[in-house]
């Protein structure tokens, strides 16, 4: 009986680490699309990536076109995932259960966070002058697992668990449509700034349970029990406050060359969240955050007129003023860059990105389909409170359907 229930719970490891992480205080950005994680994370003054990058930074979602996504697939594997699936597999291969429980003994004491991004419904609707954006931020959902010696007084299984629901409703207002009476002002200022608002209700539910092994043997406990044990709700509205400045850099209309920069502030009047690994709730800060990007299309100098538009290198600078708990500098640098080496009228499109979060490599690929759009990225993320501490690398694949 021991070594079925040992074998049951390998198996279960190994689907729940299938979809993925840990979300360990990262930065306390509720979503990042798959791309942007693929460019470091540098998207705050990004602005064509249409809804995501309004949840990026209300100021970038500007658009002159109704639109809607729908994000319906998204996985992500980190390297411990993949390591031990390939070795449960090749064990379960040869058919060594002595192998099996060995592993899952040296399992035993070693936390586990597998968590679960659900992504986005969003609509962005063009009105004279400015543009609304509402939807669902279905963000994570998050477990914490670690296993004890069955025998002892500490139970079989720890189990935590919180849910995150957020639905959003903003606006993003170029002031190109105001008038200061100085014309200055409104060249230089006013028809190159974006401000964007977002409000978002933070929804969260919690649970903490520890399972004893005659508990699941006997059949006592059930996924039925952990439903009815969820608890600790949190409810809180969050506004996100962005400003995008556009400085063109060619004289000519429809500037090849341009310079955005951008600044957000994000979790205005912080939240509350569940950290699972220390079974407490803590509190995420307001931050500031900051970030510039350049954009030229390269389309003339290749001769090629579908490839190489929309290039841009971007740089953020997250949390300013160092109100999150880690204190250290590197972790809040990003850098990305990014080419859209093929696009057919916006029908087709394929753009190629690299980057640097907090210290650490990244890699993206985004391939448009009509009104699929599909997402590859590999980047690491840092657990510990100082850049080359803890590094976790993950495998992020995302599917969605908009127009």
């Amino acid at each position: 009986m021991l070594k079925r229930v040992i074998l049951v719970f390998v198996s279960l490891l190994c689907i729940f680490n299938s979809f993925g992480m840990i979300n360990n205080y990262e930065h306390s950005y509720s979503f990042v699309s798959s791309y942007l994680l693929g460019i470091g994370k540098a998207g705050l003054a990004v602005d064509n990536l249409g809804i995501e990058s309004f949840l990026f930074n209300p100021a970038s979602g500007y658009l002159k076109k109704f639109s809607f996504e729908l994000v319906g697939v998204g996985v992500s594997l980190n390297s411990d995932s993949i390591d031990a699936i390939n070795y449960i597999s090749s064990l379960v291969g040869s058919g060594d259960q002595n192998a099996i429980i060995d592993y899952a003994v040296s399992l035993i004491g070693k936390p586990i966070y597998p968590s679960l991004k659900l992504g986005i419904l969003g609509f962005s609707v063009p009105f004279s002058g400015f543009s609304l954006n509402f939807g669902i931020v279905s963000s994570s959902i998050n477990f914490y697992f670690e296993f004890h010696n069955p025998l002892s007084t500490a139970g079989f299984m720890d189990f935590l668990a919180s849910v995150l629901i957020s639905p959003y409703i903003g606006l993003t207002l170029p002031l190109g449509n105001f008038s200061s009476g100085n014309s200055d002002i409104d060249n230089y200022l006013l028809k190159r700034l974006n401000v964007g608002l977002n409000l978002r209700l933070s929804f969260s539910i919690g649970v903490s349970e520890n399972i004893t092994l005659g508990e699941i043997v006997s059949g006592q406990y059930n996924l039925a029990n952990l439903a009815g044990a969820f608890t600790n709700v949190v409810t809180r509205v969050l506004p996100d406050l962005g400003f995008l400045y556009k400085i063109p850099l060619d004289d000519k209309e429809g500037s090849e060359q341009r310079l955005n920069i951008a600044l957000g502030v994000k979790d205005i009047g912080g939240v509350v969240f569940r950290d699972l690994s220390a079974n407490e709730f803590v509190f995420i800060p307001t931050t500031f955050n900051i970030g510039v990007a350049y954009f030229i299309d390269l389309y003339n100098y290749f001769g090629i007129h579908r490839s190489f538009r929309e290039n841009y290198i971007s740089l953020d600078f997250h949390d300013l003023f160092f109100q999150r708990r880690d204190k250290d500098f590197f972790k809040r640098i990003h850098i990305g860059i990014s080419s859209e080496l093929y696009n057919l009228d916006d029908l087709i499109s394929f753009k190629f990105g690299l980057g640097i979060n907090g210290g650490y490599p990244t890699l993206g690929f985004s391939l448009k389909l009509t009104a699929v759009k599909l997402g590859f990225s590999v980047y690491t993320e840092e657990l510990g409170v100082y850049a080359g501490q803890d590094p976790d690398t993950r495998y992020v694949f995302s599917a969605s359907i908009g127009w």
